[in-house]
């Protein structure tokens, strides 16, 4: 089996409009979080993606809703989150209205 985790990352949105692509598909190393990937997809993707997903501070902007394999997750734990094998993470901002 391989060292890495299989992750694909599909994005929504302005940030779709960041990268060439809708999904990325990407080896982790064993042990990554969601952080990790979030800082992998910024430096693959560049500025204009990091500027999308992330604050001035690094932290994923409030209106961005994570989603790993069906599970939405708190942006105050993606740094805890461990990649299982073969996940699938989505990256949707979020929709304001009236």
């Amino acid at each position: 089996m391989a060292e890495g985790i299989h992750v694909q990352v599909k994005l929504f949105g302005h940030l779709r409009q960041s990268s060439p692509q809708q999904a990325v598909e990407l080896e982790m190393p064993l042990g990554s979080t969601i952080s990790d990937l979030v800082s992998t997809l910024s430096e693959r993707l560049g500025d204009n993606f990091r500027q999308a997903l992330l604050d001035s501070n690094g932290n994923l902007h409030g209106g961005i809703e994570v989603v790993l394999n069906e599970e939405h997750l708190p942006a105050r734990k993606i740094a805890a989150v461990l990649l299982p094998e073969d996940s699938t993470v989505y990256f949707v901002p979020m929709i304001e209205g009236g």
